[in-house]
């Protein structure tokens, strides 16, 4: 997943951070072999992804709907079923994507 780029102009907070937590984070950034910034910025990331990633899933899962719907409407052979059951596990997988995405789960 794309990162933003942060730098100096980026937006700033301050922040005040429970005892012992700067060191576990000051850690886990040396671990990672990133600034205690990055590690925090990256964290955020994963607990509060892009919403543009929700928009994209939504769109892949329509265009998929609409070929879906092309392929019944199509003479049937043996090319078609496999392209149609191949179209339906990956709407599948998008839809639970998007379930997991989704900020009620």
């Amino acid at each position: 997943m794309p990162r933003a780029h942060v730098n100096r102009e980026s937006d700033r907070f301050m922040l005040r951070l429970p005892e012992g937590m700067r060191n576990r984070i000051r850690v886990a950034a040396e671990a990672n072999n990133r600034s205690m910034n990055s590690e925090m910025v990256a964290a955020l990331e994963e607990k509060y992804p892009s919403p543009g990633i929700d928009e994209a899933v939504c769109d892949a899962i329509r265009n998929i709907e609409v070929a879906i719907d092309g392929f019944r409407s199509s003479p049937p052979s043996v090319e078609n079923a496999k392209i149609f059951t191949s179209l339906e596990a990956n709407l599948e997988a998008l839809r639970a994507i998007a379930k997991q995405l989704s900020p009620t789960g």
